[in-house]
């Protein structure tokens, strides 16, 4: 039977890629699955990205694909997609008792207390359904690992919690969080739990108003929710303030406290989800703060694989991935760094291959699930393999890795004195190169990396500014100088 809500999110996670990132595809082009399928799927689509949806006609048949316009979304309408999570009768019935009867933090209760209680309110209403002992014992321990729920044992009898209430940070911090970082759907599910900010004095409209609650205090999370442990984290790692052909820039490593992010438990997500009467799944609310020239929302489509790679970074865990490329079983890899395109907004898993023997970049819009492995008791050794690397990496590409493989590129760059701003951008975007300034108009950029392919788009970018190139790859140095004579030629300059 058909129904909105989603069981299988890498499943719609396709799909949306498809329509989105892909687009334009027929029915009759998605043949890896009946019609019928297909025709589900779009319709899911459809229930929590409406609006969104559009298509076009051809002679030969109609495409679907979704079109999104940033100036009329306030927030990441991706998100709905997480806030759609189908979930069973018994599941969602037993998430409410149980925090019904543990109200409070200082109500403290063993199972066989909890599960009479359990009885004794169904008994009050016409419901067929019954909890066992086990059954209860099993959903107190799943809440216990997300930290929802508190486990104390006392002798030999464990007793059982609720969390206390943590409270949100300001709606402005999550605002930005929610748009900007790998997880941002933490964040989205934080901003459902802010009042809406319907009235705000006009001269006063762009301030951050950090507490919402008519008593002045901040509003609080409750340990009934899924994210009573999910905290804001530094980002002072994320700044590179031009992006640039190719580039990848780090966002979390190893020891960020990026890395004990976790998506929690959903079935308390389900006020978000379409039900029977219709409704549907909703973006946060409230006025945005942000606006964004360059917004990648396609990653938050990653969420899932992000965060499974970032706790096993945290807790030095090998992984198990598996890619669309790879049909068999998954290949065993050590996480060592999260990095994210200031270009482009791809988002690439630095790993280390166990099978290859080298380090490798993984684009995650291509991966299809992340599992533990099992400890890595030499992580320490992969990660300095790494931090000698980076030095020397200029994008993500670490193909024929060597200390002994180095290709060097010298670039002399002559701006006027007006034009300064040239020198500003080579120090800032130099990364893993270095600039030294020969005279007040004139500065040579230089850098030894082991791909030096990587550096050419961006080096293009200073064409009639070059005044002397050397690169060490006589074919790639070439190539790049005849362009440029093809260009000329192209413009009748030569």
């Amino acid at each position: 039977m058909y129904t909105e809500l989603i069981k299988n999110f890498s499943r719609i996670r396709k799909f949306m890629q498809e329509f989105y990132v892909y687009g334009f595809k027929s029915r009759e082009e998605y043949d890896s699955m009946s019609r019928r399928s297909y025709d589900d799927e779009r319709r899911r689509i459809e229930s929590f990205l409406s609006g969104s949806i559009q298509f076009r006609r051809t002679a030969d048949a109609k495409t679907v694909y979704i079109s999104v316009d940033s100036r009329k979304n306030e927030h990441n309408p991706f998100f709905r997609a997480w806030k759609a999570k189908s979930f069973t009768d018994g599941d969602i019935t037993l998430h409410f008792i149980i925090f019904d009867i543990l109200y409070s933090p200082e109500t403290r209760l063993t199972l066989n207390e909890i599960s009479e209680q359990i009885d004794e309110h169904l008994a009050g209403f016409d419901c067929p359904r019954t909890f066992d002992v086990s059954t209860v014992r099993k959903k107190l321990k799943e809440y216990a690992e997300e930290g929802l729920i508190i486990a104390e044992k006392s002798g030999r009898t464990m007793h059982y919690s609720r969390a206390a209430d943590v409270p949100l940070p300001p709606r402005d911090v999550l605002d930005f969080y929610t748009e900007v970082s790998p997880c941002g759907v933490i964040g989205s599910y934080l901003l459902d739990k802010c009042p809406d900010e319907e009235t705000v004095p006009t001269d006063t409209s762009d301030k951050v108003n950090d507490s919402p609650g008519s008593n002045g205090t901040r509003p609080t999370v409750g340990a009934g929710s899924a994210y009573n442990e999910t905290a804001l984290t530094d980002t002072s790692d994320k700044v590179n303030d031009t992006p640039n052909a190719n580039e990848a820039r780090p966002e979390v490593g190893a020891g960020s406290a990026h890395n004990e992010t976790a998506l929690t438990d959903k079935s308390d997500r389900t006020n978000d989800s379409p039900g029977s009467n219709g409704t549907r799944p909703t973006v946060a609310s409230g006025p945005a703060r942000f606006a964004f020239k360059h917004h990648y929302i396609t990653a938050v489509m990653d969420s899932e694989i992000i965060c499974a790679f970032l706790e096993a970074l945290s807790n030095e865990y090998a992984i198990y991935i598996k890619n669309e490329n790879n049909a068999g079983a998954p290949y065993v890899y050590v996480p060592l760094k999260l990095m994210i395109s200031a270009q482009n907004g791809r988002q690439y898993l630095m790993v280390y291959d166990m099978r290859q023997r080298r380090v490798k970049a993984l684009r995650t819009d291509k991966v299809v699930s992340v599992e533990k492995a099992g400890r890595c008791e030499d992580m320490q050794k992969y990660r300095d393999i790494w931090e000698n690397m980076k030095g020397h990496v200029w994008g993500i590409s670490t193909e024929g890795f060597s200390p002994d493989r180095m290709e060097h590129l010298d670039m002399t760059v002559h701006y006027d004195n007006d034009e300064q701003h040239i020198l500003r951008r080579l120090q800032r975007e130099k990364r893993c190169g270095t600039v030294e300034v020969i005279d007040e108009n004139t500065a040579r950029f230089s850098a030894d990396v082991y791909n030096v392919t990587e550096l050419i788009p961006w080096v293009r970018t200073f064409i009639c500014r070059i005044t002397e190139i050397h690169i060490s790859d006589e074919a790639i140095e070439r190539r790049f100088l005849d362009d440029i004579q093809k260009m000329y030629r192209m413009y009748d300059e030569v």
